[in-house]
């Protein structure tokens, strides 16, 4: 009697069992915010099994073939792989991407940042690791009971997109790039967020719709690398089918993204700017981000209006944009005066704007354009023409040779105002005017004003000696915060009146008593 007891209850027990495996997972009620711990993953590193947690965040949005986010944190101090939680830092992005229509998943990278057990390859390793995500994603996806939902046909896993802080930047474009080279074309945008360049520029360049956020006042990479990629492209004028864009954000440092991170930048903090307050520097990153997704995941969306580069104020937080679009025509390019042939270059002997060609660069003996400081990054050089006057109504002509301008929507100028000159205060608004002169000799022309046009912004910086605590070395006179290029677009559509099948020169001409700006290059786009 007491086996049959036992053997009943053996089976119970077993019934029991398999009715709880096989029941199924409940749907999520709108919109869901997992923070789960799925224990372990593994990944082979000469012969030894190097386990990583498989903690995350988890955004399951309404509906279902949602695009997907991945979101990458840092390498920031790490006391235990499974303790230090960096990938919380970024709840507040989860859950707006996730009521935006994303499945989004911020994921623990920390096992890439650290020695151990063995020495490891931090690009292989975060590779490895989002691989062991993507595979329960996928699974998931599939109907398999990973997380705490049905995520059933919830993701589409042909719209794949990267979000990466500080390190978790370029390891993002890393990834990104392994997948592009390999044949898989699911990566829709990576968006790198105040990243180093700690790999090397070459294995990580690739043509995919990339975004760039450059904090003002970043204090554990400032240097601004981030800038590297984009200044890499424009001035090498590699053939791109997708955009770069950059925003350098005003205000902003490092840590301010990542609330797990201490608001205040370890490296360096400066005790005479204004920074932005956390909340608003996370909202700005809440819409950037957002605008940034939905250009290239959903159909309908225009980036340079998404962008804030034609109505910058859509966005309440300033910030200097970049762009580099696809289907571009390089109008003009800094050259050294010296070989630029006078028929592509004039001025009329009186309002003369004087000109001259500078090599921005990270090294001094070869920066021939400070004070100015635009970020560069760790490595490379900008070629500019610095342009300044002293008289009203001057001016600078370039010859074009008859250029067909009908098929282009968009003229762009790479420039800046150059708030080191002594020409340049913040109390007159700096204003250019941008005039189009056709065969006939007819023109039409646009004028730009700072007060509401971002490129021409005015930036107050003091100018330092970079090398005052450097024994030995000369003075190096550099502006201690940096004045970005942005990228002014005016439609073409404003200039009429003329024959944009033949024009003939572009004429820039300083309006104010005195001025000066940095001019990287004027652009065409479709």
């Amino acid at each position: 009697m007491k086996r049959l007891l036992s053997i009943f209850f053996i089976c119970l027990s077993i019934t029991s069992l398999f009715t709880a495996c096989s029941k199924s997972l409940p749907k999520a009620q709108g919109i869901q915010v997992l923070d789960f711990r799925l224990g372990e993953g593994f990944m082979e590193e000469n012969g030894i099994q190097v386990p990583y947690p498989l903690d995350g965040l988890l955004g399951i949005p309404e509906g279902d073939n949602n695009p997907v986010a991945f979101i990458l944190h840092g390498a920031h101090t790490i006391t235990d792989v499974n303790e230090s939680r960096y990938y919380l830092g970024f709840d507040y992005l989860v859950e707006a991407l996730t009521k935006a229509g994303y499945l989004t998943l911020s994921i623990n990278i920390n096992r890439a940042f650290v020695s151990e057990p063995v020495e490891g390859v931090e690009t292989e390793r975060v590779f490895n690791i989002f691989k062991g995500y993507y595979e329960l994603l996928e699974k998931a996806n599939a109907g398999e009971k990973i997380f705490a939902y049905d995520l059933t046909d919830k993701a589409n896993l042909d719209q794949l997109n990267f979000i990466g802080h500080s390190r978790g930047g370029d390891n993002s474009l890393y990834i990104s790039k392994l997948l592009k080279d390999a044949g898989d074309e699911r990566v829709q945008s990576v968006l790198m967020v105040a990243p180093p360049q700690n790999i090397v520029l070459s294995e990580t360049y690739v043509d995919l719709p990339t975004g760039i956020i450059l904090p003002q006042y970043d204090g554990d990479v400032s240097t601004l690398d981030g800038a590297t990629l984009f200044n890499y492209a424009y001035q090498l004028g590699i053939p791109r089918k997708h955009p770069i864009a950059s925003a350098f954000l005003y205000g902003g440092n490092h840590a301010q993204f990542n609330t797990q991170l201490p608001e205040r930048d370890m490296l360096v903090f400066y005790e005479d700017v204004t920074y932005l307050p956390a909340q608003t520097q996370k909202d700005f990153l809440i819409q950037y981000a957002t605008d940034f997704l939905n250009t290239f995941n959903r159909s309908g969306v225009h980036s340079l209006e998404t962008l804030g580069i034609i109505q910058p104020t859509a966005y309440s937080t300033p910030f200097m944009p970049s762009l580099l679009m696809s289907e571009g025509y390089r109008l003009v390019m800094p050259t050294n005066l010296v070989e630029l042939s006078s028929a592509h270059y004039s001025m009329p002997s009186s309002n003369k704007m004087d000109v001259t060609y500078v090599t921005l660069s990270s090294f001094p003996e070869e920066d021939t354009a400070a004070p100015f400081n635009h970020p560069v990054g760790l490595h490379g050089s900008i070629p500019l023409y610095s342009l300044a006057w002293q008289t009203p109504d001057a001016t600078l002509t370039f010859s074009l040779d008859t250029q067909n301008l009908s098929n282009y929507k968009q003229l762009a100028l790479w420039i800046a105002n150059d708030s080191t000159h002594p020409y340049n205060d913040g109390n007159n608004p700096l204003e250019l005017e941008v005039i189009l002169t056709d065969v006939k000799g007819l023109t039409a022309s646009k004028v730009l004003s700072a007060t509401r046009d971002s490129a021409l912004r005015y930036n107050p910086t003091p100018i330092i000696n970079i090398h005052a605590d450097i024994d030995g070395l000369d003075p190096y006179w550099k502006a201690q915060h940096f004045t970005p290029l942005g990228t002014q677009f005016i439609p073409l559509t404003h200039f009429s009146g003329i024959d944009l099948t033949q024009i003939t020169s572009i004429t820039l001409k300083g309006l104010n008593p005195s001025g000066a700006v940095m001019l990287g290059g004027i652009d065409l786009y479709e």
